[in-house]
């Protein structure tokens, strides 16, 4: 068996996958993992297959402290091949939004009457990312100047403002914990509709995923601006509150919109 290259993996993606692996204790927890394949835009696998999953955490038990330090310590696994290396790098290169976007369709949890949509500002360097979330009235001010990029086209100025002045306005609910912080937010999806066709688990499920996806240095809160009318920017039915996620290992700020047409 010919040996792994890792030549592709960035740093980013490389911390995402030793964390991932090294939370996964079962052959399930891995099989639970959707990977997005690197064959093009829009395919996708929806895991790998049990035998080599099991072979996965077989290595992983053999190994000092039971932990993978790296990505190399994958080599001459059987059945673990560059395809598989390459899927599952894509999946981990991607940000965590995306994925949770892209997990809420393809798992089924929302349909084609939904539309969700995030923006997410990044920072290239830890000062940046640190002066820009050194307090709340910094995240507002980043939340403030680009809200804009949340809106549907065409939205007026006038609408544009009127959110700008809410969320200048706004008073924070601040969860520093993600398994806390998802509560809040499937809440948050719940409301859209009092005839869900979703659990509350369903949706809470995923969100925690994604909000605790990176290890525990790199989450740092979810913030719901109260009052805040993203319908002002986007069409269908809405539901107040902003929700603004804070992620150190991404250097970002991303914040959330969603409509339902029902």
């Amino acid at each position: 068996m010919g040996q792994l290259s890792f030549s592709n993996v960035s740093e980013v993606a490389e911390v995402r996958l030793l964390d991932f692996l090294n939370r996964a204790f079962s052959v399930r927890d891995i099989l639970n993992l959707r990977l997005i394949k690197d064959s093009g835009p829009g395919t996708k696998d929806y895991g790998i297959g049990r035998t080599v999953a099991a072979r996965i955490v077989s290595r992983k038990r053999i190994l000092p402290r039971r932990r993978f330090t790296s990505l190399t310590q994958l080599n001459g696994i059987q059945g673990f091949g560059q395809d598989k290396l390459d899927d599952l790098v894509n999946t981990f290169s991607i940000s965590t939004a995306e994925r949770f976007k892209r997990n809420l369709f393809e798992q089924q949890i929302l349909f084609e009457n939904w539309e969700v949509r995030y923006h997410t500002v990044s920072f290239d360097t830890e000062e940046a990312f640190r002066d820009a979330t050194k307090d709340d009235a910094s995240i507002q001010k980043i939340v403030k100047d680009n809200i804009g990029d949340l809106a549907n086209e065409g939205t007026g100025p006038q609408r544009i403002a009127e959110i700008k002045d809410q969320i200048g306005n706004a008073y924070f609910q601040t969860y520093q914990e993600g398994f806390l912080g998802s509560y809040e937010f499937a809440l948050w999806f719940f409301k859209f509709d009092q005839d869900n066709w979703f659990s509350f688990e369903r949706i809470r499920e995923p969100l925690e995923a994604y909000l605790t996806e990176v290890d525990s240095r790199g989450y740092d809160a979810i913030q719901f601006y109260k009052g805040v009318n993203t319908g002002l920017l986007m069409s269908g039915i809405t539901v107040i509150d902003l929700p603004v996620v804070i992620m150190e290992a991404e250097r970002s700020i991303t914040f959330w919109g969603a409509a339902l047409f029902d």
